[in-house]
């Protein structure tokens, strides 16, 4: 049951990576009932998460943090670390999309924190690129600049495209605002 309930969420994170509401909206859908047919406890939290991206790419930030903060309860009892980190990341996206830079920061720790204790290089590496994102966002462009290098560093030996396309997309950025003469800390 859990391997069916990973290719959903794979197909809603393919769909959401597409820009395919429609097609993300069927496959949560058919995760949440797949998970009442089968009473499952662990996957909850993550197909929270994943409703939480939807209603973020939707544009209703509302329900997505009500989302979030579900996949946050859900991940904590029982306790399972990875739900924990990207439901943190999450929370921390969604603080950061507010302007609650201190909110985001302190979810964004945590997440790293959970990704460094389970030994998780790519989670890690999707925390970093958010945090790169909260760097930019508050002007802090070099630390955005160490985050990326570090993505780097961690998704070229893994092949991870998504991530390192999302990193050079993030430096893109970076580098119009050099161009803009927009001032770095």
């Amino acid at each position: 049951a859990n391997l069916v309930q990973d290719i959903q969420r794979l197909a809603v994170g393919l769909a959401l990576d597409a820009n395919d509401l429609p097609l993300a909206r069927r496959w949560l859908d058919l995760h949440h009932r797949w998970s009442g047919f089968m009473n499952a406890t662990v996957g909850r939290a993550e197909g929270e998460v994943a409703e939480a991206e939807w209603h973020r790419a939707a544009g209703d930030p509302d329900r997505a943090r009500v989302h979030a903060e579900h996949a946050l309860a859900y991940a904590t009892s029982p306790r399972q670390p990875l739900a924990l980190l990207a439901a943190h990341r999450a929370l921390g996206i969604l603080a950061t999309d507010e302007g609650a830079f201190e909110s985001a920061d302190s979810h964004f720790s945590q997440s790293l924190a959970l990704a460094d204790a389970c030994r998780a290089p790519y989670e890690r590496s999707l925390t970093l690129l958010a945090c790169a994102e909260l760097a930019m966002a508050t002007g802090e462009f070099t630390a955005a600049t160490v985050a990326i290098d570090e993505v780097r560093a961690i998704c070229t030996p893994m092949h991870a495209r998504p991530a390192l396309a999302h990193a050079e997309r993030l430096a893109a950025r970076i580098a119009q605002s050099d161009l803009s003469g927009t001032a770095h800390r």
